[in-house]
């Protein structure tokens, strides 16, 4: 369902932030602040405490501005759980995520707003680079893509902008899920509200250099894989289940023929390959046939 008569104007929604956060009290503060400077102020800012131990909380209480609200679990429940807390607490019409680390450009939330199409099951902004005409053409030049691309390959990446109901009508994040929690979102919202829309936008700013841990587990992501695999196979063709057996294997450490290489190229997962490829024919090791 989008925007009808009923609804006011798109650029005048209320947009709900949500952010998880867990022991990273100046991180988050950092974070906060650049939703609080956003272009765009008809904001519902929600920040869920996942059981920090620090002094994470008291400062969440003490932020004055009116469109912050603050929840907290009194035990970690870990990062998707929090997320879901704020998408059920949410007021807004339209919803994105931001994580603790991490900031938005001042103009991040207006740029998405205008951008904003309910036709697409959401909007996914990205910064254009020549990389993305080489591993991703088609959707590069027509800023969309189905299901059966979206299997072979997480085009989205970060976080999206789309209508909260949609967001609650699937389920919210998978907390079963150790890792590729969005990856796994993206692939419901899609199967249920069709194709997304591409935004060229450089308005994401990742931070790496924080000093935190950014890398996820290796056997989570083996296992988020396999649970992918048990939820999702049955909507895969046999190109998407070569993708997936293919990434795997940068996790799980086997190899797969060069059959199957040479078909996820020609099946449009150039970068997949390629990746393996590197990866396989380093010194001392070899390409299985």
């Amino acid at each position: 369902m989008g925007f009808d008569s009923a609804f006011p104007k798109i650029e005048d929604s209320l947009v709900t932030v949500f952010m998880p956060t867990h022991n990273r009290r100046k991180l988050v503060e950092r974070a906060l602040e650049s939703v609080i400077c956003q272009t765009y102020e008809n904001l519902d800012i929600i920040v869920v405490d996942d059981g920090s131990s620090d002094d994470t909380w008291k400062f969440l209480c003490s932020v004055s501005d009116p469109r912050v609200r603050v929840f907290r679990h009194p035990q970690p429940l870990g990062a998707c759980a929090a997320r879901n807390k704020a998408i059920f607490e949410a007021r807004g019409l339209l919803i994105t995520g931001l994580d603790d680390d991490d900031m938005f450009s001042p103009t991040r939330v207006e740029e998405l707003v205008k951008a904003y199409d309910s036709r697409y099951a959401f909007i996914y902004p990205k910064k254009f680079s020549p990389r993305m005409l080489v591993s991703s053409p088609s959707v590069t030049i027509s800023r969309r893509f189905n299901l059966r691309q979206l299997f072979n390959s997480n085009l989205v990446g970060g976080f999206c902008l789309c209508e909260t109901e949609r967001l609650r009508r699937v389920g919210g994040f998978d907390v079963n899920f150790p890792a590729l929690q969005d990856y796994e979102l993206w692939i419901r919202l899609v199967e249920s509200y069709g194709a997304p829309k591409l935004v060229f936008s450089n308005t994401y700013i990742v931070d790496t250099e924080h000093g935190g841990l950014r890398v996820t587990n290796k056997n989570n992501l083996v296992r988020a894989y396999d649970l992918l695999l048990e939820k999702h196979s049955g909507k895969m063709t046999a190109s998407n289940l070569n993708s997936i057996r293919i990434r795997k294997t940068e996790w799980d450490g086997r190899s797969v023929g060069f059959l199957s290489v040479v078909r996820a190229i020609f099946d449009g997962n150039f970068w997949t390959a390629m990746r393996y490829l590197r990866r396989r024919l380093s010194p001392g090791k070899r390409l299985e046939v």
